[in-house]
């Protein structure tokens, strides 16, 4: 029976070095692949930091780790350490075309960091398992935040390969993330089965596998680079057909009619007013007007029209909360977030300065 369960244990270890070692190479191939200099540059470097970390931490996460060198390893740690956040990084960058980098991407990183530099110098202010519980924290934080950005601008989502991801993302990579870390915190300071090292090995397998081939497929590139605004009169959609420039015309028609200043639009909605499926304006506002959500495409009208009434002294009365209103906008919130993002000033302010004359008091300006 011990012999029986010796050589069970032998292949299992086998096995799951031989997951780990395809694992890692297909990182490490994709990796390779989305560093090359291309537009969107910020975006692929960070899904090819995301492979390279991931790469990592397959490595390291391996029951096995101790036949590294120790100096290596302690290198590698590190990396492997902030896997979680090149991944928060990398959703962030792909799901939210407002991303920016401030003081706060960078907080994560750091808390990880002093958790990493107080296990290297054995200084644990509280017990392994709340350490790794406190740790885990973070990592399920930056998880949840990167599974509300992929689904929660779905809808909006103009570039058709990234808004097929999003499910995919979702569920497959952020799901999987979240049970990952609910494990460690469960098995912290215990020894791992071996049959969850084969488990976790077979699923990043699985996980890095399906990965490569969506990322690396042809269609799939425009996710990680700037769209490149095509003539209209030589329109042509994904599928080969050509686009009647016509449709165009209609589409910025209905704007300068004030379609956009209907609350709630969508675009299937606005599909059914031009007669489109709805798949297909997507790729028209996308790939001919170069927009990569629908939002920011209703506010290029929306928030054209508020600067003009807002710098218009004979509607300088005129409230900004009913402008906003008027315009489409369900808040007021809503609104300045909008407006001060295309401009990098408040409504108020915009006022204000488009209106700054002696002839206008102070008083007088919304």
């Amino acid at each position: 029976m011990e012999s029986e369960s010796a050589t069970f244990l032998t292949q299992a270890v086998f096995a799951e070095l031989l997951l780990r070692g395809a694992a890692g190479s297909i990182l490490l191939l994709m990796g390779v692949r989305l560093a090359r200099p291309r537009q969107g540059l910020v975006l692929s470097n960070l899904a090819a930091t995301f492979a390279f970390a991931t790469c990592v931490y397959t490595i390291l996460s391996a029951s096995v780790n101790e036949l590294i060198d120790a100096r290596l390893l302690s290198i590698l740690a590190i990396v492997g350490a902030l896997n979680s956040v090149f991944f928060w990084w990398f959703a962030s960058a792909l799901f939210d075309d407002s991303f920016r980098w401030n003081p706060l991407r960078f907080a994560p990183a750091l808390i990880l960091l002093v958790f990493y530099a107080l296990r290297r110098s054995d200084l644990t202010l509280i017990s392994v398992r709340y350490d790794e519980f406190a740790q885990q924290c973070v990592v399920i934080a930056m998880m949840l935040h990167a599974i509300a950005l992929a689904l929660i601008n779905y809808r909006i989502d103009l570039v058709e390969p990234r808004r097929k991801f999003r499910l995919t993302f979702a569920v497959l990579v952020g799901v999987t993330g979240l049970i990952i870390a609910v494990v460690e915190i469960i098995l912290a300071g215990t020894t791992i089965p071996q049959y969850l090292s084969l488990l976790h090995a077979a699923v990043l397998f699985t996980l890095s596998f399906g990965f490569s081939f969506f990322v690396l497929d042809s269609s799939a590139q425009n996710m990680f680079q700037s769209e490149k605004l095509l003539d209209p009169s030589m329109a042509i959609d994904a599928d080969g057909a050509e686009i009647p420039s016509k449709l165009l015309v209609r589409l910025e028609e209905l704007m300068e009619e004030g379609t956009y200043r209907e609350e709630g639009l969508t675009i299937s909605t606005l599909a059914n007013k031009i007669g489109l499926p709805e798949y297909r304006l997507r790729r028209l506002i996308n790939q001919q007007l170069g927009f990569k959500n629908f939002n920011a495409y209703l506010n290029s009208y929306r928030v054209a029209e508020a600067q003009r009434i807002l710098g218009d002294p004979h509607q300088v009365r005129r409230q900004v909360t009913l402008i906003a209103l008027d315009l489409g906008y369900g808040s007021i919130a809503t609104f300045n977030r909008a407006f001060k993002q295309a401009t990098g000033q408040t409504p108020s302010a915009f006022r204000k300065s488009a209106l700054a004359s002696p002839y206008l008091p102070n008083g007088e300006i919304d």
